[in-house]
């Protein structure tokens, strides 16, 4: 058992890391902002000289990573309070695998569309409950992997529902 999480630990995960490298290429923002920026990983691929790289995080060791990498970070409950941008101030905000562990969507996405310029972009990244092996699970009576129950993932997400919740 100990191989396997070890395998799993050290495994990369993808989460969209090559759709937005190939998408970064068509875009120059001046201003970001990632929501559960984790260790920065998404900002790196935007970070240039002039480019203002902002982060909303609360865990200490990410927050100390992203410090150090010189991006300005932001400890605040993302549920509650509110972004401390103008609005329309944003060029970019990156919401990659964190809306999943949010139960205050309507909150976010109100301070997100707040602070988002007009023609400004968002990339929003979350696991498919949809997805052929959550299918698989379901047909077999089993949870499905994007939403287990000893997970920190509070939401499933399909294309379809997302998109209806943004119409709403």
């Amino acid at each position: 058992m100990k191989k396997i999480l070890n395998n799993l630990n050290n495994r990369k995960l993808n989460y969209g890391e090559n759709i937005i490298k190939d998408w970064s290429k068509s875009v120059s923002p001046q201003n970001i902002l990632d929501i559960g920026a984790g260790k920065g990983r998404d900002l790196k691929i935007f970070s240039k000289e002039n480019v203002r790289c902002n982060a909303i995080e609360n865990y200490p060791p990410f927050i100390d990573i992203l410090k150090k990498n010189n991006i300005n970070v932001l400890n605040l409950d993302l549920e509650k309070n509110s972004f401390p941008f103008r609005d329309e101030s944003l060029d970019l905000i990156i919401a990659n695998q964190i809306l999943e562990h949010c139960k205050e969507i309507f909150w976010i996405h109100h301070e997100i569309f707040r602070t988002l310029s007009i023609g400004g972009n968002i990339i929003i990244g979350v696991p498919n409950l949809a997805s052929y092996y959550n299918r698989i699970a379901l047909l077999f009576g089993l949870q499905p992997y994007c939403i287990t129950l000893d997970s920190a993932h509070v939401r499933g997400f399909t294309k379809k529902g997302y998109i209806s919740f943004l119409n709403n």
